[in-house]
């Protein structure tokens, strides 16, 4: 899914982009929305209609099966195809899950032994959090000045594969802004 839009970069940008130049602002929106994906550690955003698919997990012989990040649990199996039930989900009071707790009972330790069907996201919603959607666009504006031609440009940088360039100094605590942003989203690997 991608995080911005055209249309926001252009009024980020105050400029109108050519339509022959879309597709490839297109592109580079797709590229920094899953720029944003692997530098959070997390797929931050799934569509709404994104069908839950079944990825496997392996047990640890505990009563905690941890697992990527989802919504929409709509099944938990063992490899045997035997529902597991009575699970709590954790982190508590979150809109996505990350591990499975149950009590008195225990995953069995084995390599991919449990199926989770799921979508798999931080949050599945058509609505793009604004905050990521602003830090994408100013990713993607950067991306935009650097393959414009002339006028001064203060500084540029990488981020990624692509190079940014920054016209004032504004642009550039933007920048830092829009990182800040997807630091607040960064997942810690366990």
């Amino acid at each position: 899914m991608n995080y911005t839009t055209v249309a926001n970069v252009e009024k980020y940008l105050t400029i109108d982009i050519e339509a022959g130049f879309e597709a490839q602002v297109t592109k580079w929106i797709t590229a920094m929305s899953r720029y944003a994906d692997k530098y959070c550690n997390r797929t931050l955003v799934v569509a709404a209609a994104t069908a839950a698919s079944q990825r496997k997990f392996s047990g640890n012989g505990g009563q905690t099966l941890h697992i990527d990040e989802c919504t929409g649990i709509t099944a938990v199996t063992d490899k045997d195809g035997n529902a597991i039930t009575g699970y709590v989900t954790y982190p508590l009071n979150a809109s996505y899950v990350q591990a499975l707790f149950t009590e008195g009972r225990y995953f069995t330790k084995g390599e991919a032994n449990y199926y989770v069907t799921a979508k798999w996201g931080q949050a599945a919603t058509d609505d793009v959090p604004e905050d990521i959607q602003h830090a994408v666009t100013i990713l993607v504006a950067g991306i935009v000045n650097n393959s414009r031609s002339g006028g001064d440009n203060v500084a540029s940088e990488k981020v990624g594969m692509y190079s940014v360039t920054y016209k004032n100094l504004e642009d550039k605590a933007d920048h830092k802004t829009a990182m800040a942003i997807l630091d607040t989203y960064k997942r810690l690997a366990i």
